[in-house]
């Protein structure tokens, strides 16, 4: 695929097209290990192409904030992040869902990068941010999931009353929205966290 997506650049394409095909590259680039070459891709795009557009913006963010996260620049990754969701929020009050996967995906990388250098409380900020972000979305899924991710932060902290009362919180939650899928993941991680303690 990484040939195919090299090869649509050489055809007529749009500055928003030969962006999208880029990121493309770099996504190529990222899911091989290759993180230094997709940054690269992102590097060379964000340096020629005129981008106007808030969407678009913020999916190279998304992309960037993933990368640095992989190469445990996790500062410049959460900057990135922060920004793509200032993107995103400008963009339209209602994100697709394509954007919504890259905001999530970049995200968990995170997420991940900050828990495996055990910079809890910075990855409770992050969930926070998310949280409040997606309130304002109506994105009650993400919420939920962001919860039961949070209480991991928080039991890692030893703070153990506050991970129960994010994952009660969550399963209220997946409850009401009728979620199958999150309910069980709440009350599991629920059930976990008091047979623990």
């Amino acid at each position: 695929s990484l040939r195919y997506f090299q090869e649509t650049l050489k055809l007529p394409l749009s500055d928003a097209e030969k962006t999208e095909r880029q990121l493309d590259i770099s996504e190529v680039y990222y899911q091989m290990g290759n993180y230094t070459e997709a940054l690269k891709v992102m590097e060379e795009t964000t340096g020629t192409s005129k981008i106007r557009n808030e969407t678009l913006e913020g999916k190279i963010q998304n992309q960037k904030a993933k990368i640095y996260a992989r190469l445990n620049e996790v500062d410049k990754a959460n900057d990135f992040y922060q920004s793509s969701q200032r993107n995103l929020r400008a963009a339209s009050a209602a994100p697709k869902q394509d954007d919504e996967i890259a905001d999530q995906s970049a995200k968990e990388e995170i997420s991940g990068a900050l828990r495996e250098q055990k910079r809890f409380d910075e990855d409770i900020t992050l969930r926070e941010q998310s949280i409040e972000y997606n309130i304002g979305s109506n994105n009650l899924s993400e919420v939920s999931k962001d919860k039961i991710e949070l209480s991991k932060s928080l039991a890692a902290k030893g703070e153990t009353s506050k991970a129960i009362r994010e994952l009660e919180e969550a399963a209220i939650l997946a409850d009401t929205i009728n979620n199958p899928g999150e309910q069980a993941n709440a009350y599991l991680n629920l059930a976990d966290l008091y047979e623990k303690n």
